[in-house]
């Protein structure tokens, strides 16, 4: 029924595709949808179709005669072959056919044909043009599986979606689409895929509410009676009381704390709300102390704060921010040459790294270049090269000298070469974490798009991923270019933000000399950390079982001071 070439879907896993050259799994699929019909008095039976690896048909003797016969001269069209025949089936037990958007590729499916587009709004406006109704659901926008902010657990791959997110998606794009044609437009759907929803406890309801509700505004809102202060009015006002009533754990709205001259003030996400924080950098417990009034301090980085609506409910714990250094906002064709004073921003010798953050999505156009920092008029690095402003440049900076009695002057120039829109925030943050050289070497193969190089770059979004599952005896080994002083150094595997491919059997250990180890902490969770009383020189990863995966993957290390 399936190839055994061992190629990858985008999962990583193998085996996972039907042979579309093998008559006998016509027979399968046929005996299988009868009995599904058979079960489900239901109009419409979904056949899926995303994300088919068709690098199995592409090396299948079979599939390859096939496309001959059909005189075909890709894969999408013997995936639409497949298909096509899918939908025979399903009409034989008079049901009819949906599938994901990719279904549509390779060739025409029956005009009866039900469509889910999630991959992007480009595919709902495709779907409907070419005449099949459509179901709305953009990842983008109502995957429910993605995370609500840059801290918390969650998929990223589509988008950082919190509940204004959510609710700013429009289901007919009426710019894009006749009137006759929005009418295939049927509705919209949300999706929590279940992967990550292991944990914490009652994960699903927080991912669900009340991103479920804005869901539901958007669907039956006409889009000129869209407003977002109502409804999040509504929501805070009464709705988030109503839940609680019915004894949902939804996620609360987080509070916000900015940290400027020497205090840090917070707002509550809304009147009422409860805030408490932490000063050593853990997450608040309704224990925690009750934020009241600003709190002056020069350790700003250590606090976190959390608002907490009742004994189930809270919000993820934000950490303290700086307001933007600058900022842009234009819709013509211009250069800006933008030159700041931030030296109330710099308080500290260290890593700095400066951020450029779009301030919508659609506000991506144009580009920044000639990034220079000066400290009393004095170059210290500069980034002449053009970056895109939609790849969201994120820049290293090293302030070895700091004095406050010394001057930081921000240069940079940004040039929109379009009529559209270009907005962003640019942030210059300190790095909590150190940065040290380090060379990073292993006993397993790595996927070439996620090298192992990765583990030396100290971008929290990059990671190496294996081209091979771990055993026991795997090892990686991080080896410092000098002994690095430090009071805690974390070990992640897995995927950041999310535990895909992590280490279930295994231990850290360490090295003050680079030759004898230690023996650390054992991976709980993928994680693990050590505590070293000298300076380090090397730290490793020891793998003692598999993890049940077609592969492992692996973070930078978090190095504390």
């Amino acid at each position: 029924m399936l190839l055994i070439r061992k190629t990858k879907s985008v999962q990583g896993e193998v085996k996972n595709v039907w042979c579309v050259g093998r008559e006998e799994n016509y027979q399968i699929l046929d005996s299988v949808i009868r009995e599904f019909a058979g079960m489900f008095p239901f109009e419409y039976i979904h056949v899926a179709g995303d994300e088919v690896n068709r690098a199995n048909w592409e090396h299948c003797p079979k599939c390859r005669a096939l496309m001959e016969k059909e005189g075909y001269t890709d894969s999408f069209q013997l995936q639409n072959y497949f298909f096509r025949r899918v939908e025979k089936i399903v009409e034989k037990y008079n049901r009819k056919t949906a599938g994901w958007n990719e279904i549509l590729k390779g060739g025409e499916i029956n005009p009866n044909t039900l469509i889910s587009a999630w991959q992007g709004i480009s595919y709902g406006i495709e779907s409907a043009k070419k005449g099949h109704e459509t179901i709305m659901m953009p990842g983008q926008f109502t995957y429910f599986d993605m995370a609500q902010s840059e801290n918390e657990r969650g998929h990223r791959w589509a988008a950082i979606t919190d509940t204004k997110r959510a609710y700013s998606f429009e289901p007919i794009p009426d710019n894009e689409l006749t009137p006759d044609q929005q009418k295939m437009i049927k509705g919209v759907q949300g999706a929590l895929w279940s992967e990550y929803l292991d944990r914490p406890g009652r994960f699903m309801e927080y991912q669900s509410y009340p991103r479920i509700a804005a869901l539901s505004e958007i669907g039956w809102t006409k889009k000129e009676d869209k407003n977002w202060d109502d409804f999040y009015s509504r929501l805070t006002h009464s709705h988030l009381q109503r839940l609680a009533s019915m004894g949902i754990n939804f996620r609360d709205f987080p509070p916000t704390a900015i940290y400027k001259s020497g205090s840090i003030t917070v707002t509550p996400p809304y009147d009422g709300a409860v805030v408490r924080y932490d000063t050593q950098g853990n997450e608040p417990t309704r224990a925690s102390p009750l934020y009241t009034h600003p709190i002056p301090t020069k350790d700003y980085e250590n606090y976190l704060f959390r608002t907490f609506f009742n004994e189930v409910s809270a919000s993820p714990a934000v950490k303290v921010e700086k307001l933007p250094v600058a900022n842009w906002n234009t819709s013509k064709v211009e250069i800006l040459n933008i030159s700041e004073n931030i030296s109330e921003n710099v308080d500290k010798k260290g890593i700095w790294y400066l951020t450029f953050n779009p301030t919508s999505d659609e506000a991506i156009s144009g580009a920044v270049r000639a990034v220079s920092l000066f400290e009393n008029d004095e170059l210290i690095q500069s980034y002449p090269e053009e970056k895109t402003l939609k790849s969201k440049p994120r820049l290293r900076f090293v302030i070895e000298n700091y004095n406050k009695k010394n001057t930081y002057r921000l240069d940079f120039t940004v040039e929109n070469k379009e009529a559209k829109e270009s907005s962003a925030k640019v942030n210059f943050n300190c790095s909590s974490y150190l940065e040290p050289e380090v060379k990073v070497t292993s006993s397993m193969a790595e996927n070439p798009k996620f090298p192992i190089s990765k583990l030396e770059d100290y971008n929290a979004e990059t990671y190496l991923r294996t081209d091979v599952p771990c055993v026991n005896g795997d090892w990686i080994l991080y080896t410092f270019t000098n002994p690095v002083v430090s009071s805690k150094i974390d070990v992640l595997t897995g995927i950041p933000h999310h535990p895909r491919f992590i280490i279930n059997d295994g231990h850290v250990e360490y090295s003050y000399n680079g030759i004898d180890f230690e023996k650390g902490d054992s991976f709980d969770y993928g994680n693990a950390s050590i505590y070293p009383k000298q300076p380090v020189k090397a730290v490793k990863i020891v793998i003692t079982g598999t993890n049940n995966e077609q592969l492992m993957a692996a973070q930078d290390l978090r190095i504390t001071p």
